[in-house]
C-alpha cells in the first residue's frame, strides 16, 4: 500500500502501521493522498486494524478505504473562500461589522475600529446606538428593527457617529440582513464609509453659496433703491398729509371728529404699509442662515409684488397675477425664494426695456403640478437667443452690459437646494418664460 501512497504522506502511514504491528495500537485512522494508476491524486480516509484470531506468522490487516476527494475539494474551496472573505473584510477601505439581533458587533474590521476609536473587544459589548449620535440613533434603530421583522432586506442612511474621544464622524451606512433556511435573521452586515470630509465640504459650499446669494440680494436691492424709497415715501407722505389735516380740524371751534377719526385710521394703515416695506427690505438685506419653514408660495409672490410696484410703473410694465387658490404648502426659505422671484421679475422687466411696438406685460402664475407647486414668470420682451439658451444658467454668463452673470445661476442653485427645478423656454409669441417647481409638504396647511 505504500507504493500507491503519495510521497509526502508515506512517513505518517508507515509510523502508524509499525505501531500496529508492534502491538502499540489495535487500529488507526488516517486521511491521506493516494496516487492513482493514471498519476492523479485522490484523497482517502482509511481505517486499518488487525484481524483478530489469526495464528499465522503473516499478520493480516483489514483496511477500509473511503474516497473523500470531493469532500476535500469542497473543504479546500470553503477554506479558500473564508481566507478571501477574511482578507476582504480586514483590508476593506470601508468599516464593516457583523451584528447580532441586539445590534452588537460580534465581528468588526480594522477600518471600523480606526474610524470609531474602539477596539474589537470594546465594540462587542456595545449596541450600535451607543456610538451613534443621539439625534440619529432613533431613526437608525427603527430601520434596524424593520430589517429584523422582515419589512425590508436592507437600508441605507447617512448618519453621525460619536467616536470614543467624543469627536463627530459622518458615515454613509448600508445594512443588510442574513437569514437562515427558515427565513429567521442570523446576523446583519453593516458597511460604513467615512464621509466627514465630504460633509464639511458640502457645508463650506452651502456657506459660500449663502454668502454669494446675500451679495446678490444686496446688489439687487441697490438697483431697486429708488423704487423702494418711493414705495416708502408714498405712505409716509400720506401720513404727513393726514396728520396735518387732523391738526387743522382740531383747531376749529367745532372739530370734525369723524374726519379726524378717518384720518387717524388712514395713518395707522399707511404706517403698517411703510413698516411692511421696511420689514421686507430688511429680510432681503439681512445676512442669515437658510431657514426652511412651511410656507405658501402665493404669500412669497405677494411679498415681492409689494416691493416692485414703483419699478413696474417706472418701466411702464403691466403686471398680471394668476395665483391658484388653496395651494399645498412647500418647505422653503422665504428670503431665498423672494430672491429668486425678484431676480426673474427684474430680468423680465429688463428684457422688455427696448420694446416699443407692443404692451410690456409681465405674468406671474402659480399652480399645482403633480405633487408640486409650479411658479411661472412670463414676459413679452425680446426673447431668448437659441444659441445662448444652454449657457444662460452658467455662472458669470450675462447678456447685460453691466450684469454680473450670477443671478440665474444663484437662482437655480437655490431652487435645486429646495428639491426643485428651474428652467426657461421661449414663448410661442414674443418674450420668454421662466418656470420653477417646488415639492409640496402635504403634512398640513402652513
Amino acid at each position: 500500500f505504500m507504493d500507491i501512497t503519495y510521497e509526502e504522506d508515506r512517513e505518517a502511514n508507515r509510523r502508524l502501521a509499525n505501531e500496529l504491528l508492534e502491538g502499540k495500537r489495535q487500529s488507526f485512522d488516517l486521511i491521506k493522498r493516494n496516487r492513482r494508476k493514471d498519476g492523479t491524486l485522490m484523497w482517502v480516509s482509511i481505517h486499518v486494524s488487525l484481524i483478530p484470531g489469526t495464528q499465522s506468522n503473516d499478520r493480516l490487516f483489514m483496511s477500509i478505504v473511503d474516497d473523500i476527494t470531493e469532500r476535500k475539494r469542497a473543504e479546500e474551496a470553503l477554506s479558500r473562500s473564508e481566507r478571501q472573505f477574511r482578507a476582504l473584510f480586514e483590508e476593506a477601505a470601508v468599516g464593516i461589522a457583523l451584528c447580532d439581533s441586539a445590534g452588537r458587533p460580534f465581528e468588526s474590521n480594522r477600518k471600523l475600529e480606526q474610524m470609531l476609536g474602539y477596539s474589537a473587544h470594546e465594540l462587542r459589548g456595545m449596541p450600535f446606538t451607543a456610538f451613534t449620535d443621539p439625534e440619529d440613533a432613533p431613526a437608525d434603530w427603527s430601520l434596524f428593527t424593520d430589517l429584523l421583522s422582515g419589512k425590508r432586506d436592507h437600508y441605507h442612511i447617512e448618519k453621525r457617529y460619536r467616536r470614543k474621544d467624543g469627536a463627530l464622524l459622518w458615515g454613509d451606512l448600508t445594512v443588510y440582513i442574513v437569514r437562515d433556511d427558515r427565513g429567521q435573521p442570523m446576523f446583519s452586515i453593516g458597511m460604513v464609509q467615512d464621509i466627514t470630509d465630504r460633509k464639511r465640504a458640502e457645508q463650506a459650499l452651502q456657506e459660500a453659496q449663502a454668502e454669494l446669494a446675500h451679495v446678490a440680494r444686496v446688489t439687487t436691492l441697490g438697483e431697486m433703491a429708488a423704487s423702494i424709497a418711493h414705495e416708502l415715501n408714498q405712505p409716509l407722505a400720506a401720513i404727513v398729509a393726514d396728520a396735518n389735516a387732523s391738526l387743522n380740524w382740531l383747531t376749529k371751534p367745532h372739530p370734525d371728529l369723524d374726519g379726524v377719526r378717518e384720518a387717524l385710521t388712514a395713518i395707522v394703515q399707511d404706517g403698517h404699509r411703510a413698516a411692511d416695506v421696511i420689514q421686507r427690505t430688511r429680510q432681503l438685506a439681512t445676512k442669515t442662515d437658510p431657514q426652511k419653514v412651511r410656507l405658501q408660495v402665493n404669500d412669497v409672490i405677494e411679498d415681492i409684488v409689494a416691493l416692485i410696484g414703483t419699478e413696474l410703473r417706472g418701466r411702464e410694465v403691466s403686471l398680471r397675477l394668476d395665483l391658484a387658490p388653496e395651494l399645498l404648502p412647500v418647505l422653503g426659505d422665504r428670503v431665498q425664494l423672494q430672491q429668486v422671484l425678484i431676480n426673474l421679475v427684474m430680468n423680465g422687466m429688463e428684457a422688455m426695456a427696448a420694446v416699443g411696438d407692443r404692451r410690456r406685460e409681465l405674468l406671474i402664475r402659480s399652480q399645482r403640478d403633480a405633487g408640486q407647486v409650479l411658479v411661472v414668470v412670463q414676459d413679452s420682451g425680446t426673447g431668448i437667443d437659441p444659441d445662448k439658451m444652454h449657457r444662460m444658467f452658467d455662472a458669470f454668463f450675462t447678456t447685460k452690459p453691466s450684469g454680473m452673470g450670477m443671478g440665474l445661476s444663484i437662482s437655480r442653485s437655490i431652487i435645486e437646494a429646495h428639491g426643485g427645478r428651474l428652467w426657461a423656454s421661449p414663448n410661442a409669441g414674443p418674450g420668454a418664460t421662466f418656470e420653477f417647481s417646488l415639492p409640496t409638504d402635504s403634512k398640513g396647511e402652513a
